[in-house]
């Protein structure tokens, strides 16, 4: 039996999976995040070879006939890519590694490697757009400080802005305010500045702080709710830039991964509303990112192996 490994990687957390060649899923695992910009090669590659020895701990590691690994970043700077790729695959030698970036396998996973488009909207965001030669495109990505717009870390940054001008008086105070000053346990507004100089402005602590925001919007925060209509508009604009880069069939299959979309209808509807004039057909994902790397690895190391691995994940065994 032929085994392949598909690794999600992200800022937060990673995920690997271990399936066989007829998509039986045969482990998965969750771990720390991977991403190289924030915690370095050597604490990615040690974390990398620790669950991968895991996964294969009751299976052949020679019956692996490859690996993905959808790196945080990958793409946006080549020389340290390729840099960090010796490294990844020195760590996890001798199975043969595949990199793409974490949204390619995202998309990958949400549309099961048809064509069409994907919103990844996590710690940060991001489209990713594929069509039916396998040509792939991205829009967005940026770095936070100018970029990330209707992300986790940008509605995390926007909701210490809303707290500010409730704590002023500059808007109504709402359900935002309370949250925040039990969160922080504030007896004045002020001690925030304290309090966030002490845990760090991190993406991941700032993103973390976006359930605040669900938490008051879910309780009818006028505020809070405006904000997720506007994150919304934010990642329809990714989708706006996907579909003038790559051609697509009408109705193309248009999907999501990520952590915000667990808000559920409180971004998803204002996003469906704003993607309705695009002439795409909004989806549930298919498979998470994690299989979609799955999916990937056999694609590039054994394609003819790939038709019974897809029906597979896509039809599990119950």
């Amino acid at each position: 039996m032929d085994y392949y490994i598909g690794i999600d990687g992200g800022a937060s957390k990673t995920e690997l999976a271990l399936c066989d060649e007829r998509g039986g899923v045969k482990a998965r695992i969750v771990t720390t995040g991977t991403s190289r910009r924030e915690l370095g090669i050597d604490a990615v590659c040690e974390t990398l070879k620790t669950c991968v020895d895991e996964l294969c701990a009751d299976s052949a590691r020679e019956s692996v006939k490859g690996v993905c690994f959808g790196m945080p970043c990958y793409g946006e700077y080549p020389d340290a890519d390729a840099d960090a790729a010796r490294e990844i695959r020195r760590a996890l030698a001798p199975l043969p590694v595949c990199f793409e970036n974490d949204v390619a396998a995202a998309c990958a996973g949400a549309l099961a490697l048809q064509s069409g488009v994907i919103v990844l909207a996590g710690t940060g965001s991001m489209a990713w757009g594929r069509d039916r030669h396998g040509a792939m495109k991205r829009c967005g990505g940026w770095p936070e400080f100018f970029g990330d717009e209707g992300s986790g870390y940008w509605l995390g940054r926007r909701a210490l802005e809303l707290f500010s001008k409730q704590a002023d008086g500059r808007l109504p105070r709402g359900r935002l305010y309370e949250a925040v000053r039990t969160h922080f346990g504030l007896e004045n507004d002020f001690e925030i500045i304290n309090k966030l100089d002490e845990t760090g402005y991190t993406r991941k602590n700032i993103a973390a702080l976006q359930l605040l925001l669900l938490e008051a919007a879910q309780a009818g925060d006028v505020s809070a709710l405006k904000l997720y209509g506007e994150a919304a508009l934010e990642l329809a604009l990714l989708v706006e830039g996907i579909l003038r880069g790559i051609e697509l069939e009408p109705q193309s299959p248009l999907s999501w991964a990520g952590g915000l979309w667990g808000a559920g209808e409180l971004i998803l509807g204002p996003f469906r509303e704003a993607v309705s004039g695009l002439g795409m057909k909004l989806v549930e994902p298919a498979l998470p990112p994690v299989l979609g790397a799955v999916l990937l690895a056999a694609e590039h190391f054994c394609p003819a192996a790939l038709p019974e691995l897809k029906q597979g994940l896509l039809n599990p065994q119950t």
